[in-house]
């Protein structure tokens, strides 16, 4: 390594040396066996040997070290950036106008060549519709115009046709996209307020249930931790998340004094804060999980097989539908902090000021 960076130094030094016009720094008979050795290589241009080999003092394994690297480079860059046909250099050349008119449409799959070969025959018929009813236009704007004034020539007729077919595919386009936005809109409005109104309905029926104190509680830690605006900030200004994973096992070890008779199984995707005392248990996903998801819909699995009531604690929608496929009961991470609220004895105060004022005074069982 060192003898090839030695190389690269004095290639890089003897470029800098000052060469009259007609003189030619090399002198190749001085290197003719290395120059044969570099042609078993796969090298052909001599000049370039004998510069190599003239900036190398002669060395052959240093070139030839060079030329494997030089090499390898260049297929990593192939590698990284194919392009169809080798010869271009930069790849083929695209139709920019063809691609621009595709976008605008929206109407294809701009890598179906069949569907984009489809809406170009679309586009061309729907020009010459609007060409013909343009040049009839014309044609009656010609014939109503000031008898006394200039008539229009065929050629005048047959701009004003296309300036105003022109103008007709746009304000037809423009329709379009228009239309397409607004159904857009639409279906994501009417997807929000649905959503809106199964979380309503679910929300009602959570808050009106009562909390088991003898079924297994599970709780997915991950998706809880940004249910309250304290523990968000910590994860989002970048304050630790082990932090606050601490805080809400303390939140857990405390909702367990005030329900005693309650198995409580706390779950995360991957965290070091593994531990099990009495009730409560605290436990990760990874390595043998993917996700914490995977791990809960799994033990929800053996629950079902044996018969075991058990509740789990969760807004992750993906989770909620797997869970539920199962029969288990679902309760939202809000409701697990509001019923520990209303077990500490501060019902009216609102629940991130309650959260934050906990934190402060019962952080210290977390540390």
């Amino acid at each position: 390594m060192e003898t090839v960076t030695a190389a690269i130094t004095n290639m890089s030094i003897a470029s800098t040396i000052p060469v009259e016009p007609n003189q030619d720094p090399i002198v190749p008979s001085k290197f003719s066996a290395e120059v044969a050795s570099l042609k078993e290589l796969g090298l052909s241009n001599e000049r370039e040997m004998t510069r190599m080999l003239f900036r190398t003092n002669g060395n052959v394994e240093v070139i030839r070290n060079l030329l494997i690297a030089r090499n390898k480079f260049r297929e990593a860059k192939r590698a990284a950036h194919p392009i169809a046909d080798p010869k271009l250099k930069r790849g083929p050349k695209k139709d920019h106008k063809e691609k621009k008119r595709d976008r605008k449409q929206g109407k294809c799959d701009r890598k179906d060549p069949a569907a984009k070969a489809e809406l170009k025959d679309k586009i061309k018929a729907e020009r010459k519709i609007a060409l013909e009813e343009a040049i009839t236009k014309a044609t009656v704007i010609a014939a109503s115009s000031d008898p006394n004034g200039v008539p229009l020539s065929e050629k005048n007729i047959a701009k004003l046709a296309k300036k105003m077919a022109k103008m007709e595919m746009k304000q037809k386009w423009k329709a379009e996209k228009q239309e397409m936005k607004d159904r857009k809109n639409e279906d994501k409005q009417s997807k929000k307020e649905s959503r809106k109104a199964a979380k309503k309905v679910f929300d009602d029926a959570d808050n009106a249930a009562p909390w088991s104190v003898s079924a297994p509680l599970y709780l997915d830690g991950n998706n809880m931790l940004f249910v309250l605006a304290p523990l968000r900030g910590m994860i989002v200004k970048g304050k630790g998340m082990r932090r606050a994973e601490k805080i809400l096992i303390a939140m857990s070890r405390r909702f367990l004094e005030l329900a005693p008779s309650l198995p409580l199984i706390l779950t995360f995707d991957a965290s070091p804060l593994e531990m099990e005392d009495g009730n409560l248990r605290v436990i990760k996903a990874r390595p043998k999980y993917a996700t914490s998801d995977d791990m809960l819909v799994e033990m929800a699995t053996a629950e079902v097989a044996s018969d075991v009531p058990s509740t789990f604690v969760t807004s992750d929608r993906g989770l909620i539908e797997r869970l539920e496929a199962l029969g288990k009961a679902i309760r939202r991470p809000k409701r697990f902090f509001v019923e520990l609220q209303r077990l500490e004895g501060a019902d009216g105060q609102p629940l991130d000021e309650w959260a934050s004022a906990w934190i402060n005074s019962h952080f210290q069982n977390a540390e």
